[in-house]
């Protein structure tokens, strides 16, 4: 659920669990806001919240301690012994910074990750003072302050995993105007300024601008009662969230609306929902919610305010979200929150939605579902109830437009014809389904929104709905409005691409004859651009371990290849790592077969880990394949669902590393496995393994027979590990047979008449009785058309911020701005998190005019700055020019004043000329120090031509003048004393 943003305003100290904290004077923080991470509640009892992430932890050592009085939160799971009164927040990877949406927290190795986001959800700011987040055991080797009992041992290299996420953390929640800061005297974390615990209390007095004793406390404030109705599009629901959101702030809110089930999350926050009924006006959209919800009064109440717009309320405000807020007197925030949590159920209820009407198409349509990403489109409607045709779009360019990217994915479009007046305009256009009877609700059509990859609609609901489920987007416009007056102000929701026509009209007048053209030649490739980066397949590799001593075996692994190739198609490699079979098997086409010379036996039977050294083989031909996903299923596993759908959830949840809950093992805790990864079945995002260090922690070559493989495997993944929603079990106990198989997902250890059937419950259907025969299921693979044609690699991220403006071409220069946070540059594509700069650039060879990177370059290491310098210099065309700002500690020692010192002193030890430069070292997350000389040196290593220095804001080409923004946030003058800038030529 959502966090209430009841700390607003207030500093916030985290209470870690690092030795440090026992030379601190606690009492000191009564009428602060604590958060105490797992047992440092103990020292410290008069916390607000007590914030765990670990689940391991709750069962075996919270749960076992003195009650908390506070509010406990977490991103654990529901288990047997879980705390009765939780918030529970939805876990995701840290990879792309600190979340902005709050019911969710980033957070992997570290549980401070997740009290830094309770801190800034609840509103805390703009100081945060961490407390015991040392970096390191106590010289006494003491681990923590309190006297929690924790089982797990230290793993080597984890501090230094944690570092790394908190810097990118500490980089994404800067930006957001707030500081933190390090109480600890010892800590080893370079990423966040220290500061003396005692001074942290000062400040924190100051910054909440009241004179009181330290017993005193902040009452909190009282709300006044508010009722607003609200309004009737579905588009304007959705917008309006962003409105209630800051009204709920101040006030008690009761909104009139048609619709509930738009606002579930903002009534578990304490909006009270009253249902506007008409029988001449019903809501344009069924909702469940409103079926459930239990108030449907006869009457309304006299509403105190009325949420809309007007033509000139748009105009005076400058969106129509902007009016919105105006009509009930509100400033728009910078970024308006009208962001729209999708249920689980929701999502699920969409899967079958379209599974269902895809089996009912046939194979065809079935395994298209299953090797493709899912595009939701809305044809251009008109309807009774609102006629706007000078909104709709041009119809032969909206036509042309889609079909340039259709092929590309599996599309469902969606309208719902059966509404009065409702009928498509132009040529209805092909798509896998059609539901255009309105077969979804909102809750349903939401679900479909979030799961698609991409949605390609015109004005409307259709943008504002991707946007507020975080859905790329391509909006095509006719007249009536225009972007910057309607979708602009969600771009920073999700990606958006605007098609506007050439003379863009603005006249919000529903019968106006708009001129619509589209100047088609530079739509198309930037349509055809924007698409592919979402539709772009990731590379996967299926391998499986394999020996082959027996004919049942070989025949296995054959039907194993066969199955995999049925289910999969071409769209993923796999590869066979075999221990030294005495049988040889399987001559199909694969990328790899990896044969062992010998075999060194299993550890069960007296060997060494020969299962784990074949394992891990199949993970580094992945790495150094250079593939972005792998999945290991063993030589006598089965898995009949296709892998491309589960890369894709890893991919939109950034799950790390997924496996099966299975039953029917001898183990004695039998159906409910823990403690356990079923390595028979596994997947892993190869980026995780990597930098992760798997292979090396899991050290194959020193195993012992116990821990067993799969308790290691689940010690080293933690809280990293998903279990995937598979009908999966292990035949252990002979259940598994010929008549049940074909009802699971995935099987093991199992006869071979039960594999048999497993095999031929998956080509029976659609190909006739085969009998999981092997010769019969080969037979059914699929010719290769493209099996030898280079894959493009998944982007990252795509232009969010790209709209075709009025004049614009074809030839247009084509500029890139890396790192650009604030100073997002017009004709520009700026990027900020969502590209990282030590991986490799989402963009073609010879594609790009500028680039331009300021103040990001020292945020990666040396070897990722050459990297990046490469990468840039492939990207861009020949005589394509390269500017790089960085700050200069060369510049510093040089140029700086007791001005600049005394600036930088709230990071700096001293005012003077060293304590800048160490702030420079050791501050904001840097870690590369530059100087001119040394930037010079590299951009030409890289080989770039005709090395120039600049001064920040000026340059010989026209288009790189003043584009710095670093100054207009430090200071001219400072950017000027700390600031180096090189350009470079391809």
């Amino acid at each position: 659920m959502h966090l209430a943003r009841d700390w607003e305003g207030q500093p916030v100290f985290i209470l870690a669990g690092g030795p440090s904290v026992l030379g601190h004077d606690l009492s000191l923080l009564r009428g602060q806001r604590v958060i105490a991470i797992n047992s440092a509640h103990l020292t410290y009892p008069g916390a607000d919240v007590l914030y765990y992430t670990d689940d391991d932890w709750w069962t075996h050592v919270g749960s076992k301690e003195p009650a908390f009085a506070g509010e406990i939160i977490t991103t654990s799971g529901i288990g047997p012994k879980a705390p009765r009164l939780v918030t529970r927040l939805i876990k995701q990877s840290p990879d792309k910074g600190f979340s902005q949406n709050s019911e969710r927290c980033a957070v992997s190795a570290t549980s401070v990750s997740g009290a830094l986001h309770v801190a800034v959800h609840k509103g805390g700011g703009p100081a945060i003072f961490v407390m015991g987040v040392d970096g390191k055991v106590g010289a006494d080797g003491r681990r923590h302050h309190h006297d929690g009992r924790y089982k797990n041992p230290l793993i080597a290299g984890w501090f230094k995993r944690q570092s790394a996420e908190l810097e990118k953390l500490t980089r994404s929640i800067r930006a957001l105007g707030i500081e933190i800061y390090n109480c600890s005297p010892v800590s080893e974390l370079a990423c966040w300024p220290k500061i003396d615990f005692e001074e942290a209390v000062r400040m924190a007095l100051v910054a909440l601008k009241e004179v009181r004793t330290l017993q005193g406390s902040l009452p909190a404030p009282h709300k006044p009662s508010l009722v607003a109705l609200g309004m009737y599009g579905m588009g304007d629901c959705l917008h309006q969230r962003a409105v209630i959101r800051e009204m709920m702030k101040t006030r008690q809110v009761e909104l009139q609306t048609y619709y509930t089930a738009i606002y579930h999350d903002l009534i578990a926050e304490g909006l009270k929902v009253t249902l506007v009924e008409r029988p001449n006006l019903p809501p344009r959209i069924r909702d469940a919610g409103n079926t459930a919800h239990p108030t449907r009064p006869s009457r309304l109440a006299a509403a105190d305010m009325r949420i809309g717009y007007d033509h000139a309320r748009t105009k005076k405000h400058g969106t129509l979200l902007g009016g919105m807020f105006g009509s009930v007197g509100l400033a728009v925030p910078e970024r308006p929150d009208f962001s729209l949590p999708v249920k689980a159920e929701w999502r699920a209820a969409a899967r079958r939605l379209i599974e269902d009407a895809a089996e009912a198409k046939g194979r065809e349509t079935v395994k298209a579902l299953t090797t493709k990403p899912l595009m939701v489109y809305r044809p251009i409607i008109v309807n009774g109830t609102w006629p706007c045709p000078s909104r709709s779009p041009d119809p032969v360019a909206y036509a042309e437009l889609y079909r340039s990217i259709r092929d590309r994915f599996f599309v469902v479009s969606v309208c719902d014809l059966n509404q009065k007046g409702e009928e498509i305009v132009g040529e209805e256009q092909d798509a896998d389904l059609k539901l255009h009877h309105g077969e979804a609700d909102f809750e349903t059509l939401s679900g479909l929104f979030a799961e698609a990859a991409l949605v390609f609609g015109n004005a409307g609901f259709t943008p504002i709905l991707a946007q507020a489920v975080g859905t790329p987007n391509i909006v095509v416009y006719g007249g009536n409005e225009s972007f910057r007056y309607t979708n602009a102000v969600g771009a920073h929701l999700a990606p958006t691409l605007a098609v506007e026509p050439v003379k863009p009209c603005e006249c919000f007048d529903r019968h106006h004859k708009c001129d619509k053209t589209i100047d088609l030649a530079a739509a198309l490739p930037k349509v055809e651009a924007f698409a592919a980066a979402y539709a772009a397949t990731p590379r996967v590799l299926v391998f499986g371990t394999t020996y082959v001593d027996t004919p049942e075996k070989k025949k296995l692994t054959e039907q194993w290849e066969a199955l995999h190739r049925h289910v999969n198609d071409w769209t993923v490699d796999f590869a066979f790592v075999d221990s030294a079979s005495p049988l040889p098997f399987s001559d199909g086409d694969m990328v790899h077969k990896y044969a062992f010379p010998d075999n060194i036996g299993h550890l069960a039977r007296g060997g060494a880990d020969g299962w784990g050294r074949a394992f891990s083989k199949g993970l580094e031909i992945a790495i150094d394949g250079q593939y972005d996903y792998v999945v290991h299923i063993e030589g006598d596993s089965l898995l009949k669902q296709p892998v491309l759908p589960i890369i894709r959830r890893m991919m939109a949840e950034g799950i790390k590393a997924a496996s099966v809950p299975v039953a029917g093992t001898k183990r004695p805790d039998g159906k409910n496995e823990t403690g356990w990864a079923e390595t028979g079945l596994m997947f892993f995002s190869v980026e995780y393994l990597w930098q992760s260090k798997f292979i090396e922690n899991y050290d194959w070559w020193n195993r012992q027979p116990k821990p067993y493989p799969e308790q290691a495997i689940f010690d080293i993944l933690g809280q990293d590990l998903v279990m995937l929603e598979l009908k999966a079990e292990r035949g252990d106990k002979g259940q598994i047979t010929a008549e049940n198989a074909r009802t699971f997902d995935w099987i093991t250890h199992c006869p071979p008449a039960a594999f048999d059937a497993f095999v031929g419950s998956v080509f029976s259907p659609l190909e006739g009785e085969m009998g999981g025969s092997p010769e019969g299921v080969a037979s059914a693979a699929a010719t290769p058309n493209d099996a030898g044609a280079p894959r493009e690699a998944p982007p990252s991220v795509a232009c969010g911020d790209i709209s075709l403006s009025r004049g614009e071409s074809r030839a247009a220069p084509v500029r890139l701005n890396f790192g650009c946070g604030t100073n997002r540059l017009d004709g520009w594509h700026n990027f900020d998190d969502e590209i990282d700069i030590a991986r490799p650039l989402p963009f073609a060879d010879a594609s790009a005019n500028r680039i331009f990177a300021e103040h990001v370059v020292e945020h990666v290491d040396y070897q990722a700055a050459l990297r990046f310098f490469t990468e840039a210099r492939r990207v861009l065309k020949p005589g394509g020019i390269i500017r790089i700002a960085v700050p200069s500690l060369e510049n510093i020692f040089l140029r700086g004043d007791q001005a600049y010192f005394d600036f930088v002193r709230k990071w700096a030890p001293t005012a003077d000329r060293r304590g800048a430069m160490h702030a420079i070292i050791n501050a904001h997350g840097h870690k590369a120090i530059w100087t001119q000389a040394l930037l010079e040196a590299c951009l030409y290593f890289a080989g770039f031509e005709d090395i120039a220095a600049c001064e920040p804001g000026k340059s010989c080409h026209a288009d790189l003048v003043a584009i710095e923004g670093h100054g207009r946030v430090i200071g001219e003058r400072f950017n000027w004393i700390e600031t180096a800038v090189v350009e470079g030529t391809k």
